[in-house]
C-alpha cells in the first residue's frame, strides 16, 4: 500500500477498489456473431470498447461481475488507465457504463440501475433498455438504446493476470467455459462513439450446451503466403519509451490499424517478428491473424506493417518496397523510407511524420510467439534483434511531434 501514490499516476487506486466486492470468477466475453478468434471484448486505452483477438491471458480482455460500494450489480474492468488517454478513470474503480449512446469503461461509484451494464441471463450486455449489438466496420461496440437485435456473449472463466492496484491477482477457479441462451437476431443498432466508458455488471454465470461453431471466416493463414516469408529474429512486443508507462505497447486492431495498448507480450496482436519477404526485403511480419469482415486485404496473405503515404498499418508483405516497408532501425524507431511513427494521438492511434521530424523510439523485448499466423503453437525462437538483450532500452528520440 505504501507504494499505491506512485500507482495513482497510471492507474486506478488500490484505496479505491474496495468498494468494489467481485461476486464471481475473472471473465472474457466473446461476441457469439463477432469475427472468429478476434471477437473478444477489449478495453482501449481510452475506455472505449472494441473487439479484438482473444487473448484471455490479456488483462484489457478481462472483467469481474460483482457489486459497487451502493450494492449495485456491476461488470468490473480489470485493467488500469493511464491520466493522458483517460483522466476520469485514474483514481477510481473502472466499470462499464452506459452514457446515453455508448457502453464504456467508467466510474462504478457515479453508475445508477440505468447506467450500470451488467450480462443478462441470456448473455447480452445491457443497461436498461439498452444492449450491445456487435461491432461496426472498425471493431467498435455497436448499441441500441431500444433493445433491437441485441447480439449474446460466451463467458469464459479465466486467470486474473493483474487487478488495478498494480499486484499479482489471486487464483481464480478453474477455467471453465459458459455459454449463453440462443442469440438473437443481430440488429444495426445505434453506433458506439468514442467516450469515457462506464462499468458493466453481471448476472452470475448460467452454464448451457456449448454453442454453435459460427459460420466459418476466412483468415490470413500461413499456408503458400507465408512461405514466402523468413523469420530472421525472435518474436518482439514494442514498447513506446514515450508512451503511457504500462500501456505502450504496439498493437493490431481486427482492421489491421496499430494503436498502442497494455503491454501484454502473450498477447498475439501485440506481437511481430524481423524477417524478409520473398523478394528478400527486410520486413516486420504481424504475427495476428486478420478476417474478411474486417480487413479483407489480409486474408490470404503476410500481413507485414507497410506505409501507404500517410499511416502505418499491416500491409501485404508481398506489395511493400522499400520506401513502404516498415523496419525497426538501429536506433529503436519505427521507419520507413523517411517517415517515422512519432507516437500516439489522444485516441492512442500511431502517429507518423512523413519527413522523419520527431520520432519516438521503441524498447523491444524478446517473446515466446503465441500462435503464428497458420493457428500452429509456435516454436520458441531464440535469437534476439540486432544483438540486443531482451528488454533492452534503446536511445530516446527528441521530443514527439504532431503528424505530419
Amino acid at each position: 500500500m505504501l507504494s499505491a501514490p506512485l500507482l495513482l499516476v497510471f492507474a486506478s487506486s488500490a484505496l479505491a477498489q474496495l468498494a468494489v466486492t467481485r461476486t464471481s470468477g475473472t471473465l472474457s466475453l466473446a461476441d457469439d456473431k463477432g469475427v472468429q478468434g478476434e471477437q473478444c471484448i477489449t478495453f482501449r486505452n481510452n475506455g472505449e470498447i472494441v473487439e479484438a483477438a482473444c487473448v484471455t491471458t490479456a488483462v484489457d480482455r478481462q472483467i469481474t461481475p460483482g457489486t459497487n460500494g451502493a450494492g449495485l450489480p456491476i461488470l468490473f474492468v480489470e485493467r488500469s488507465f493511464g491520466a493522458a488517454q483517460a483522466a476520469p478513470l485514474v483514481g477510481v474503480d473502472p466499470c462499464i457504463g452506459f452514457n446515453g449512446t455508448d457502453f464504456l469503461a467508467t466510474d462504478c461509484a457515479k453508475l445508477s440501475a440505468a447506467t450500470a451494464v451488467t450480462l443478462s441471463a441470456a448473455g447480452e450486455l445491457v443497461a436498461g433498455t439498452a444492449c450491445s449489438t456487435g461491432v461496426d466496420g472498425i471493431s467498435q461496440l455497436t448499441i441500441s438504446t431500444t433493445g433491437t437485435g441485441c447480439t449474446t456473449y460466451t463467458s469464459t472463466v479465466v486467470q486474473r493476470v493483474i487487478d488495478n492496484a498494480g499486484t499479482p491477482a489471486p487464483a481464480t477457479a478453474a477455467t471453465t467455459t459458459t455459454t449463453t441462451a440462443t442469440t438473437k437476431a443481430k440488429g444495426k443498432g445505434r453506433k458506439g462513439t468514442a467516450a469515457a466508458k462506464a462499468a458493466e455488471a453481471a448476472s452470475p454465470a448460467v452454464a448451457s450446451p456449448a454453442p454453435a461453431a459460427p459460420p466459418a471466416t476466412a483468415v490470413s493463414t500461413g499456408g503458400s503466403a507465408n512461405g514466402a516469408i523468413t523469420r530472421t529474429s525472435g518474436t518482439l512486443s514494442l514498447a513506446d519509451d514515450n508512451g503511457v508507462q504500462g500501456e505502450q505497447c504496439i498493437t493490431f486492431r481486427n482492421n489491421g490499424e496499430i494503436v498502442e495498448a497494455a503491454c501484454v507480450n502473450t498477447a498475439v496482436d501485440r506481437q511481430i517478428t524481423p524477417g524478409t519477404n520473398g523478394a528478400g526485403l527486410p520486413v516486420l511480419l504481424v504475427e495476428r491473424s486478420f478476417g474478411a469482415a474486417q480487413a479483407a486485404p489480409l486474408v490470404g496473405v503476410s500481413p507485414c506493417i507497410g506505409f501507404n503515404g500517410t499511416d502505418f498499418l499491416a500491409s501485404d508483405c508481398a506489395k511493400l518496397t522499400a520506401s513502404t516497408a516498415v523496419t525497426l532501425s538501429a536506433a529503436g524507431e519505427l521507419v520507413a523510407g523517411t517517415a517515422c511513427s512519432t507516437g500516439v494521438d489522444g485516441l492512442s492511434q500511431l502517429t507518423v511524420s512523413t519527413t522523419g521530424v520527431g520520432c519516438t523510439t521503441y524498447t523491444s523485448t524478446t517473446v515466446q510467439r503465441t500462435v503464428d499466423n497458420a493457428g500452429t503453437p509456435a516454436r520458441r525462437a531464440p535469437v534476439e534483434l540486432g544483438g540486443m538483450g531482451t528488454g533492452m532500452r534503446m536511445r530516446r528520440a527528441s521530443r514527439r511531434s504532431l503528424v505530419v
